[in-house]
Parts: C-alpha cells; sequence; structure tokens
C-alpha cells in the first residue's frame, strides 16, 4: 500500500489520475486496500485528502454527462456504470472515519483533564460520519444501484449445503448482484463505528456532568449484521459458483458482521470466513481468538478449514484435471545430454540459479531439509521459515 501511494505521489497528481477510467479503476483499487488497512489497524493514510476529493469532484463532472445517455429502462446497463461512481463517493467518506480512528488512539495518550473534551469532539464527529453515511445510503444513486429482485426458494442454490450450517433468514438479491459487495462494505464502516469505535469514545465522557452517551441512530449494529449475513448469502447463491474471489472483499466485513451477529448465525459466519481461507484470505490467529473470547467458544481457536469444510466434489474435479493437465506438458519435456546445452543456456541456468534464492528466503536449496519453525513446501521439498511469512493481522 505504502509503496503504491509513493508511486502516485511521484508521477502523479490527484487530477491527472482520476482524468481517465483506468486511473480511476486504480485509484479505486488503492483506496479499498487504504481504508481496510488504515481503519482496522489504526494506521495513517499515506495520500492526502485531496486526492479523494479530486475524485469525488471528477466522477461527479462525468456523471453529470454520461448519465443522461444511460437507457432508463435498461437497468443492466445504468446500475454497473452508476455502482462505479457509488464506489468512489463512500471512499470520498473514509478520511473522515479514519479521523475517527486516529481520535480514538490518541485517547489513551492525552492527559486525564483533556480527555473528557477530546472525547466531546470525537462523539460529534463520528455522529456527523454516521449522518454523512446514512444520508448517502438513502440517495436516489444508491437506491436505485440496490435494487433487489424477489427470492424465490425453489430457484435458491446453496452451494455449501453440506458444509455449513443452515441459514435460517431470506437472502438479498440484487438486480446487479455486485451491488451486494457494496452494501456489505457500505453497512461495514457503520457497524464498525456502532460496535467497537463509538462505544470507547461513550467510555470516556461523564453523563453527571452533561455529556450526552446515547447511542448512534437508525439501525444497530445486530440488524446491520444481519443485513451483511443476508446480503452474503445472496452473493453466494448468484456469483460465488462462478466468481468465488467476489467474496474476497467482504472478509472485513464478515469479521464485524461475525462481532455483532445473534448467537444462531455465529456459527455460520465462522464457517464463511473458513472458507474464505480457500481464496487466499486465511482467518488469522488475532481475530479467531477475538472470535473465540467474543462468542466464549474457545474450541474456535484450534479448528480449521480441513476440519470442518471436506473439500466438495467440484473442487477435487478441478484439482485433479489440473494435474492432469500438468502431468501431460512435462511428458513433453525433452532434456538435452550433458554438454549439449549453448551459451543461452548456460546464461539462463545461471540467471535461475542467481534468484533460486529469492524463493527460498535464503535457504540453500540443496538441504532439503526446514529448520525448526519453518514450513516444507509440497512443490521442490523447499524450506520456507515461518517466521518470513507475513500475515495480514486485523486489530478491533
Amino acid at each position: 500500500m505504502e509503496g503504491a501511494a509513493l508511486i502516485m505521489l511521484r508521477y502523479s497528481s490527484p487530477v491527472q489520475q482520476c482524468s481517465t477510467a483506468l486511473g480511476r479503476s486504480l485509484f479505486e483499487w488503492y483506496c479499498g486496500f487504504e481504508d481496510l488497512f488504515c481503519v482496522l489497524a489504526a494506521y495513517e493514510s499515506r495520500l492526502p485528502p485531496e486526492w479523494r476529493d479530486q475524485d469525488f469532484r471528477i466522477r461527479a463532472l462525468i456523471a453529470e454527462v454520461e448519465y443522461k445517455l444511460l437507457p432508463q429502462g435498461e437497468p443492466e446497463k445504468r446500475i454497473p456504470r452508476m455502482l462505479d461512481d457509488v464506489w468512489g463517493h463512500m471512499y470520498a467518506i473514509g478520511p473522515q472515519l479514519r479521523k475517527v480512528v486516529a481520535g480514538g488512539m490518541e485517547l489513551k495518550t492525552l492527559e486525564k483533564g483533556r480527555v473528557r473534551q477530546r472525547a466531546r469532539e470525537l462523539d460529534a464527529l463520528a455522529r456527523e460520519v454516521d449522518s454523512r453515511m446514512t444520508g448517502f445510503m438513502k440517495s436516489p444513486l444508491v437506491e436505485e444501484v440496490l435494487t433487489t429482485v424477489p427470492f424465490q426458494q425453489e430457484y435458491y442454490f446453496n452451494l455449501h449445503e453440506q458444509c455449513c450450517p443452515y441459514f435460517p433468514l431470506e437472502p438479498i438479491l440484487f438486480r446487479f448482484p455486485p451491488a451486494g459487495v457494496f452494501l456489505i462494505a457500505a453497512l461495514c464502516l457503520q457497524a464498525y463505528l456502532r460496535l467497537i469505535l463509538h462505544p470507547s469514545i461513550l467510555a470516556e465522557l461523564d453523563p453527571t456532568r452533561g455529556d450526552t452517551v446515547a447511542p448512534m441512530e437508525g439501525k444497530s449494529a445486530e440488524e446491520m449484521a444481519l443485513i451483511i449475513c443476508r446480503t452474503f448469502a445472496g452473493l453466494e447463491s448468484t456469483l460465488v459458483a462462478e466468481f468465488p474471489e467476489i467474496i474476497i472483499p467482504c472478509q472485513a466485513s464478515m469479521m464485524i458482521a461475525g462481532m455483532a451477529c445473534p448467537p444462531y448465525l455465529r456459527l455460520w459466519v465462522f464457517c464463511k470466513l473458513l472458507h474464505l481461507d480457500r481464496v487466499g484470505q486465511p482467518l488469522s490467529d488475532v481475530v479467531r481468538r477475538n472470535l473465540a473470547q467474543q462468542w466464549n467458544m474457545p474450541e474456535l481457536e484450534t479448528l480449521y478449514t480441513h476440519q470442518v469444510i471436506p473439500r466438495s466434489r467440484l473442487e477435487r474435479r478441478a484439482a485433479a484435471a489440473e494435474i492432469t493437465e500438468l502431468a501431460e506438458v512435462l511428458d513433453k519435456v525433452e532434456l538435452a545430454e550433458e554438454g549439449e546445452s549453448s551459451s543461452g543456456d548456460d546464461m539462463e541456468d545461471k540467471n535461475l540459479t542467481e534468484q533460486r534464492g529469492i524463493f527460498l528466503m535464503g535457504k540453500d536449496p540443496e538441504r532439503g531439509s526446514s529448520e525448526p519453525g519453518g514450513v516444507t513446501s509440497e512443490q521442490g521439498g523447499s524450506s520456507i521459515s515461518g517466521e518470513n511469512i507475513r500475515r495480514p493481522v486485523f486489530s478491533f
């Protein structure tokens, strides 16, 4: 994330970056990662707020022209275009939310006499962010993007009937299914405010001295968690079979939903987090421990994907096909006899040998055994130390 910010700061500008469709898409990708890590892990933003302000301004100018050309009676053409702007508008709220996060961390370092005054300021700012987010979610633009379709049980396809608990609620389905990812992300921000940030601020206020300690207006964190779960269930039934990676941006949101959802949905949420392990988003030990403590279910700390979610028949068939294809390719490889290699081949071998250390984390490739605490690779028998593998850690 920091590297991407440095590249944009050095070689681009807010207006230049956001003046093309490709530039806006790359900036949107960056904003998504920055919000995830800066909000959940309390990091400072790497780009000035001007970047998001310019993105918002340019999107508004372009939309004023392009929306008039979108056909009114064809939502399949209108909604994808509008969804692109809806993400940009939501990211424009991110800097305000990060001010609340940074302020909450600041409360731990202030002198006792200044904590209460600063907490009142943060309380007002948190309510302003939530009010702005609520107003945005009720705007005509967002309401059109989040157009739903009726749920029909006879057409509902549950991909995880054999591996996950029964989902007792009605999934939410959208006319344009990827809009569900946006709704999950937006509700995650508001639920995070209600569940974690705002209560920590209210704890520093004194109601006996006239401070307001009322919760935020609107839906509670539990109500938002229910909507997140229903939307995720709808995504599973409409998109996950064809595009399993669509649920990757939902990992942090499902963590928040797990901390706010009612008890009867907890195991279902945990299974969904385990499923994310299959698409490269492993559940960190910190999150696992927090959920186990929050739910009073210590057995979750030692429960892993392979223990409760066996590979489906489709996954086994796909893995077998990949192995067969790889075997066919290897059968066609012809190795030159000793002494027949050309100088170009020697140079290629030399380059490969020099680069090999990068992938082996500095280990001797000829040893073939791992040091204590290391992990042995299934391909080639190389050893990679666990200390060199950096895993994502989310702090709640």
